[in-house]
């Protein structure tokens, strides 16, 4: 017998995200990644996004800094409307849950805004 892993499917609304390009998810909080693994996300486009611009590919490092504010924004349907940060109750995997308790900081609603506005303010270009 074979033990195949279960496939999800998943389609993004075409009203979802910031930018034409890099957009995930609908209006609601995420059910596939918990906010510690969007932020996980986040970084990892921000740090390719550095690469890229080191070596001149503009373009790539404008995707990726858009991807990385596009991620930032799923962090942020996490926060509740009068909380100052998302709840510890909203971690679920072992790996968002890893994320937020070396550095619970990171998800209170200021760092997110400036840590998203850096990347928009350090965007190479805006595709047309």
């Amino acid at each position: 017998m074979t033990l195949l892993p279960a496939v999800r499917t998943w389609t993004a609304p075409a009203d979802a995200g910031p930018h034409p390009r890099s957009r995930f998810g609908g209006p609601q909080p995420s059910a596939l990644l918990d906010p510690g693994e969007w932020l996980l996300v986040a970084d990892w486009c921000g740090e390719a996004a550095e690469v890229a611009e080191r070596q001149g590919a503009d373009a790539e490092a404008a995707d990726l800094r858009w991807a990385a504010v596009a991620a930032l924004e799923e962090v942020r349907k996490f926060l509740p409307e009068t909380g100052d940060a998302v709840p510890e109750a909203a971690f679920w995997s072992t790996r968002g849950r890893t994320v937020y308790q070396r550095e619970p900081g990171r998800f209170r609603r200021r760092r997110i805004e400036v840590v998203r506005d850096f990347h928009l303010d350090h965007m190479p270009w805006s595709p047309a």
